[in-house]
């Protein structure tokens, strides 16, 4: 997903921590929606801007986080509202919390924890 976003010319950083089998494979599918659906929101509302994405995938939990700074307006487009809803919901059916939304100077920033299965319950919380 990443390299076809590259391949249609998105500019995107990536920092990946950890491995991406030490997370439970729903996580794993989580990171997949996560990170495409903000690809498209940033290939949508700020086309040449570049985009940072972050994953660790712990334990004791997945952290992904998805940075882009604002980039030439783009034709307005027509909102759906249900990507980042539907985002939530997985990850909160994860026992987890996700935030989106705008961050410091003009920035977009989409956030998501999931803690690991176990990992929260004997107190190694991060």
């Amino acid at each position: 997903m990443i390299k076809q976003a590259r391949t249609a010319g998105q500019h995107i950083e990536t920092a990946i921590y950890g491995k991406p089998e030490q997370a439970p494979a729903a996580h794993r599918l989580a990171v997949l929606r996560l990170v495409q659906e903000a690809l498209t929101n940033a290939r949508k509302h700020a086309p040449d801007a570049p985009v940072r994405v972050r994953i660790d995938y712990g334990p004791p939990a997945t952290l992904v986080e998805v940075t882009n700074p604002p980039g030439s307006p783009a034709a307005p487009a027509v909102p759906s509202g249900f990507g980042l809803v539907g985002l939530r919901e997985r990850v909160e059916a994860l026992g987890g919390h996700l935030n989106a939304g705008p961050g410091g100077a003009g920035t977009w920033r989409l956030a998501a924890r999931i803690p690991h299965p176990n990992t929260e319950q004997n107190g190694s919380r991060t």
